[in-house]
């Protein structure tokens, strides 16, 4: 239960709202009076953010002392307290008309206008599904055609690179070989198998040629000219042990001539040279010996050998090699170019071993002198060369011996490279497709979802409908009539207003139709009606008399039991039904239960600020609002007092006294208050203040609009109630003493 709210910081004319020390704690029942604009609204409104557990953003603070303690601002999302509002909010949030249809479809309860708002929003979803789901088909259909129109024109182009005369798969060529191509290459690195162009073309000629005749390898077995550098070098620095002849050591020229000559003198043992016919000295023959020994002789032999063997080697360079027409015409030019290479430094060889043989025969004429070579051996890589050319015999061989597996291989590497070269394009355009197409499947998924959340929310508000018989039943007794009906019309309710579809409900009614279902929603399975406070705010609106007391009547029975009860209202008939309900000497336990208040207004620093009092004392003696509000205009008029904070409400008192003193004096001008007006006989002067007073700043369902503006109309309020008393006196002199003598008589 609510014990009291300590304070209200600001909240619309609740200003540093303070709980007065005037007044009690509330108790079980309690009843708020006030007249429009004192705040009675604000005041439920207020209390409803306990309901929803939140905060309105106008309210800046406030501590409501309950029995397990205080909820403020800070808390309130976490209060325990089980409580349940009604007022104009409630009225607003509980009564739907879905107009969307020709004759409007009502709804009733918060919980199925949501559901029946979100339907609505649902709806509005699926409709919007469903014009992206038809472009969002149109565009694969798009997509699609030009996807196959892409793979299509990728196919022919394909088929007339690679098609032949004979048996041949690409003779038939079509989109599905191309998109099986595309899907075998996307998972590799598709970019290194595009062909460079010269290898193109080398694939295009290898399916266009003829078969050729197998070549032989290329053999070779040519030393390394670093090998034969050595030998060489080692050669030159060898010399011959001997007994040394001076005047032919060094001697190239003259060395071998003697050494000739000395073998012809031993073989002829002539004694006479053969050259100049002298006699030969005795020891000439035996120190030519001494200087051409047998080592000597060896020396030479070996030299001899080497030279030829060195020829050889030279011989060995003169290879036949195959002509490029002997090749393939898509190796013949790779095969020209590494000819010409190898030419070159197979040239270089021959010449290395020439200038090798040079420096040999050098050292054989002077083969007691050390040289060095002359020459360095150049870096050649003539056994690549050969290796490179062999393996182009190799792959040429293999081409005759199997010439339609080569040719086949070639239209598989030209087609991979076609589908390469356009896979990039294919992919992209397969991947859009595929998004369009997922994006098509989550709208058709996502619209069948929605589909299936309308049906079953659609199915709830059907299930949790409260008939239109028990509708009806209260209406009837709520209404005192049976002017207005419910049907039930899909998942919400039809009316009919005396036999026909009505087009709408009034304020009134739906006042009526959600405080009939306020009324039920506090007896739901899931609702703890004892342990609850309940708050209900005006629940007559534009009711008549007849109905107001069964409206009460509702109340009374459908509360009963309740762990909390508050009513607030200004209307005074209903106002005094409550209170004799709960204050009445004939029921004392209730009385002692309850609690009266009402609701003043005062003017602090400029602001209409709304306070918390007891029920004033005028109110709980009177039985006619009327006494009540002429005693209000009596004593403000003859009060020596001039507060302007007691004035602010009474252009609104002034106005209702009037209109009920007209009521029973003029009967036939009710709610004509002007005409009323008119055939009273006091001075214009004072005719003009009071219309002006009353209509500026009052009226029967509202107050002045200016709350906050300029409030020096309040000034002239004693001489107004002055006027309005001496119009009262003047047009029925007898009524007025008789008001006057209540009034004297309460008062002692």
């Amino acid at each position: 239960m609510i014990k009291r709210i300590k304070t209200i910081q600001d909240f619309h004319i609740f200003h540093n709202f303070e709980w007065g020390t005037n007044l009690d704690d509330f108790k079980q029942y309690n009843l708020i009076y006030g007249w429009n604009g004192s705040g009675k609204t604000t005041l439920s409104k207020f209390l409803r953010q306990i309901e929803l557990r939140e905060v309105s953003s106008d309210c800046e603070g406030f501590n409501v002392l309950t029995e397990s303690g205080s909820i403020n601002e800070r808390n309130i999302s976490e209060s325990s307290l089980n409580l349940k509002v009604f007022n104009q909010d409630f009225v607003k949030e509980n009564i739907f008309t879905d107009s969307g249809e020709i004759t409007p479809i009502f709804y009733l309860g918060r919980k199925d206008i949501a559901t029946k708002k979100l339907i609505e929003s649902l709806k509005n979803q699926q409709s919007a599904l469903f014009e992206n789901e038809e472009k969002t088909r149109k565009d694969i259909d798009k997509q699609k055609k030009g996807f196959e129109k892409f793979c299509s024109e990728k196919a022919k182009g394909i088929r007339d690179s690679l098609r032949s005369a004979g048996e041949n798969k690409y003779n038939n060529y079509d989109s599905r070989n191309f998109k099986a191509k595309c899907s075998t290459l996307e998972n590799e690195e598709f970019i290194k198998i595009i062909l460079p162009q010269e290898k193109l073309d080398e694939m295009r000629q290898i399916i266009t040629s003829k078969s050729k005749e197998k070549l032989t390898p290329i053999s070779s077995h040519l030393p390394e000219l670093t090998e034969l550098e050595s030998i060489v070098q080692q050669t030159l620095i060898t010399t011959v042990v001997s007994n040394v002849i001076e005047r032919l050591n060094g001697d190239s020229e003259l060395s071998p001539w003697i050494n000739q000559g000395l073998s012809l003198l031993k073989n002829r043992e002539l004694e006479v040279c053969p050259f100049c016919n002298q006699q030969l000295p005795a020891n000439l023959v035996e120190q030519l010996e001494g200087h051409f020994n047998n080592e000597f002789e060896l020396f030479i032999q070996k030299m001899d050998h080497l030279i030829v063997n060195f020829r050889s080697i030279k011989e060995q360079t003169n290879l036949h090699l195959p002509s490029k027409s002997d090749f393939y015409e898509e190796i013949s030019y790779e095969y020209e170019k590494q000819k010409k290479i190898f030419l070159l430094e197979i040239g270089e060889y021959s010449h290395f071993i020439d200038l090798l043989v040079d420096d040999l025969n050098k050292k054989r004429n002077n083969p007691f002198a050390k040289f060095d070579i002359r020459h360095s051996a150049p870096q050649l890589k003539i056994k690549e060369t050969i290796d490179i050319i062999n393996k182009m015999i190799v792959y040429h061989n293999a081409k005759t011996d199997n010439f339609t597996s080569v040719i086949q291989e070639a239209r598989r590497k030209l087609e991979d490279h076609f589908v390469a070269e356009n896979l990039e394009d294919y992919l992209e355009a397969e991947e859009t497709l595929t998004d369009t197409q997922t994006k098509y499947n989550d709208i058709e998924s996502k619209s069948a979802e929605i589909y299936s959340r309308i049906i079953d929310l659609e199915k709830k508000i059907v299930e949790q409908r409260t008939p239109a018989e028990e509708i009806n039943s209260d209406l009837r007794s709520y209404l005192g009539h049976e002017e207005i009906k419910f049907d039930i019309e899909g998942e919400g309710y039809q009316i009919i207003r005396n036999g026909a579809v009505a087009d709408a409900l009034s304020e009134g009614e739906k006042t009526a139709v959600s405080f009939i279902y306020f009324l039920k929603t506090l007896h739901d399975k899931d609702f703890d009606f004892s342990h609850s406070v309940i708050v209900i705010d005006d629940p007559i609106s534009s009711l008549d008399s007849n109905s107001l007391y069964n409206a009460f009547s509702f109340l009374k029975n459908r509360t009963e039991g309740v762990q909390q009860l508050f009513v607030l209202t200004h209307n005074y008939s209903f106002f005094k039904e409550v209170k004799n309900w709960l204050v009445n000497p004939k029921h004392p336990k209730r009385s002692e239960k309850s609690s009266l208040y009402m609701l003043k207004n005062t003017i602090v620093e400029g602001y209409r600020v709304a306070e918390l009092h007891p029920l004033d004392d005028l109110l709980k003696k009177y039985t006619s609002e009327y006494h009540y509000l002429f005693s209000l205009v009596y004593k403000n008029a003859t009060s020596s007092e001039n507060n302007l904070k007691n004035y602010y409400l009474l252009p609104n008192v002034s106005r209702r006294l009037l209109e009920s003193f007209f009521a029973f004096r003029f009967p036939t001008q009710i709610g004509y208050f002007g005409n009323q007006f008119a055939k009273i006989k006091i001075d214009e002067e004072k005719k003009t203040r009071i219309l002006r007073y009353t209509d500026a700043n009052s009226h029967s369902d509202h107050i002045r609009a200016d709350t906050e503006g300029d409030l020096s109309y309040l000034d002239e309020t004693p001489q107004v109630l002055t006027d309005i008393l001496e119009l009262i006196k003047k047009e029925d002199e007898k009524h007025f003493n008789e008001m006057i003598s209540i009034i004297n008589k309460d008062s002692t």
